[in-house]
């Protein structure tokens, strides 16, 4: 076996992009949302590469999920004043509540 060197780019964390802290919000939404959010969250990406896509994006009265081949989108009524952006596993979670 002959082994080879390679290099790797590096990169300065300071272009990495920041991500905002959201604290102390709460977004309120009607009780039978958690069985509408069924209908988006399994549309969801499970690559977990890409953690973005893992989620469901709250907000603008909307959740919306895509995995890169499938789209889901329902109007749902929230109280959300910011884009926010939940894991589908806490969705689900909370569907079993």
């Amino acid at each position: 076996y002959q082994f080879t060197r390679q290099s790797l780019p590096q990169y300065s964390t300071s272009s990495w992009l920041a991500l905002a802290h959201v604290g102390g919000n709460t977004v309120e939404w009607p009780a039978d949302a958690a069985s509408q959010l069924a209908r988006v969250t399994h549309a969801a990406s499970t690559d977990e590469y890409r953690p973005v896509m893992r989620g469901v994006a709250l907000g603008d009265g909307q959740a919306v999920a895509t995995d890169d081949d499938r789209l889901s989108m329902i109007h749902l009524p929230l109280d959300c004043h910011e884009q926010i952006i939940v894991p589908a596993s806490a969705l689900v979670a909370l569907e079993r509540l």
